[in-house]
């Protein structure tokens, strides 16, 4: 594809992590080597400088970055949306299994780029490289807050590894009304 072409695309970036490592929203990121990911604020001019001369960005996606107050961090989010020259969704995050999981589904939903939730799941057969907190699908309450995701209009992200599909397939198959 020429350089001509492709600057004539339009896109929406689904995936992007706007993060403010001043903000004291990700203090598990302050030991990354410089020029790692998550190493430094990473703010909409940098997205938009890194995606120019390239295509036309026409809205993007950002999906939560860990944080450690998971609201805090759509609000954050839906500043810098109202302030953006294209539109800027958000994907939060919040603890399927926590018993305030719904409190921390209306304080998202109090914002207007708030689209659903995204929880990391994998588990590994070696724990060191186990990103969730234990066997999330396999807890109870997964599958009604999922429930809840849907009832309330919003989505559901999944990060998964393969052996683990099934095991969703059957619990997503289980709440048909939520966008996964």
């Amino acid at each position: 594809m020429t350089d001509a072409a492709i600057a004539g695309l339009e896109v929406v970036d689904p995936h992007i992590h706007l993060c403010d490592m001043s903000s004291g929203l990700y203090p598990h990121f302050a030991d990354r080597p410089p020029g790692s990911p998550f190493s430094k604020t990473y703010a909409l001019a940098d997205f938009v400088a890194e995606a120019a001369p390239g295509p036309r960005i026409v809205g993007a996606v950002h999906v939560e970055a860990f944080p450690v107050e998971f609201v805090r961090e759509t609000a954050i989010v839906q500043a810098i949306a109202d302030r953006s020259a294209f539109p800027i969704a958000m994907v939060g995050h919040a603890d399927l299994t926590a018993d305030d999981f719904e409190q921390v589904i209306d304080g998202h939903a109090a914002y207007p780029a708030f689209r659903g939730i995204r929880q990391v799941v994998n588990i590994r057969e070696n724990p060191a490289y186990t990103q969730a907190p234990s066997d999330l699908l396999a807890a109870p309450g997964f599958a009604d807050s999922l429930r809840h995701l849907g009832r309330r209009g919003f989505s559901f992200d999944m990060q998964l590894l393969g052996h683990q599909m099934a095991h969703a397939a059957g619990i997503v198959a289980a709440c048909p009304d939520t966008q996964v």
